[in-house]
């Protein structure tokens, strides 16, 4: 649960950071899970409820699907966007 826990604090610093307003309901839906997690529940249910609420980031056409950060500089860009890519590989494997 530690490791959830820290790549959504990730995940949710980055969007916030440079997603701007249109991902508010991904925001939101970032910071519950995080409450989720730090929540007095058994590790199986924060796993279930954590899985269903992380599927809702990705649902097709989500603006979190194709988050992009944008920067001209292709090596900056590449730079920027590496450690939220990243993120979702390793969440990916783990809630897939």
């Amino acid at each position: 649960m530690d490791e959830l826990k820290q790549l959504f604090k990730e995940m949710l610093i980055i969007v916030q950071e440079y997603g701007g307003d249109s991902y508010n309901i991904q925001k939101v839906i970032l910071k519950r899970i995080l409450s989720i997690l730090e929540g007095d529940a058994a590790d199986t249910d924060k796993f279930s409820q954590v899985k269903c609420e992380y599927h809702k980031l990705f649902f097709p056409r989500s603006p979190l699907a194709e988050f992009c950060i944008w920067r001209d500089d292709f090596e900056e860009r590449k730079k920027l966007n590496q450690p939220f890519s990243d993120i979702s590989d390793r969440l990916w494997e783990i809630l897939k």
